[in-house]
């Protein structure tokens, strides 16, 4: 081999057909086994140029979309989560990654709308949240702040989050006990404002990191401690 060309160092099994190929340069490539990629599968053998040129564009490109495929069949992705997860199997060149994406897009297999639609719905229906956290999260997963404006304000009408939030305290009150009347059902005036501080101070906490903002929370702490919010129910 010379000073001037690459060597493949070791080949391993990516996952399904798709191999990770090192090589004497300190580059990794993904490549998908089946007709015309054998030779960029065996070690030892020799790239020159138009070899590298082939494994960062073709190859590159055929290898990405099954990995893509693959990483979509799961659950919805952003177009963000899907750049990282190409990027981490070696697929760098940006020209490749663009048709990969492009492609993804062109055949509604990737929507960063959809995504953050069915993010929210999944979040209130299975798990509430405040606005803050599902920003949080969509902004991670790489939503444009865009489209995550336009959909919280769909989910979140004004009074919606105090609905939510007030719900969730109720429901957590009515849970643990922290409404005040953990010796019995005192009446101690005493007693009861020192369950209600306690109530206040784990549910503020618990609203905050649920994402609901400060204005909200401190109103529904603030009818915790006039006894208006207690977790009790007609039953009990």
């Amino acid at each position: 081999m010379n000073s001037g060309s690459t060597e493949i160092v070791s080949v391993s099994r990516s996952t399904g057909s798709l191999r990770r190929v090192a090589t004497s340069s300190g580059r990794t490539y993904l490549v998908l086994k089946g007709p015309g990629t054998g030779r960029f599968l065996e070690e030892g053998a020799v790239l020159d140029r138009a070899d590298i040129e082939e494994l960062e564009g073709p190859v590159a490109r055929a290898a990405g979309l099954s990995l893509a495929l693959r990483f979509l069949s799961r659950r919805e992705r952003t177009e963000h989560e899907v750049r990282v997860a190409l990027e981490a199997e070696g697929i760098d060149n940006q020209a490749s990654i663009d048709y990969i994406v492009e492609t993804l897009k062109a055949k509604n297999l990737l929507d960063d709308r959809r995504f953050a639609s069915e993010l929210i719905e999944y979040r209130l229906r299975h798990n509430p949240a405040g606005p803050a956290l599902l920003r949080r999260k969509l902004s991670v997963a790489g939503v444009s702040a865009g489209i995550t404006d336009e959909l919280l304000a769909e989910a979140f009408p004004p009074g919606e989050e105090e609905r939510i939030a007030s719900k969730l305290a109720v429901e957590r009150l009515a849970r643990t006990g922290l409404a005040g009347r953990e010796d019995g059902r005192t009446d101690d005036p005493a007693v009861l404002r020192a369950g209600r501080e306690r109530a206040v101070r784990r549910l503020s906490g618990f609203l905050a990191r649920r994402g609901f903002s400060a204005g909200i929370t401190g109103s529904i702490c603030a009818g915790i401690l006039r006894g208006e919010i207690t977790g009790e129910t007609d039953e009990q």
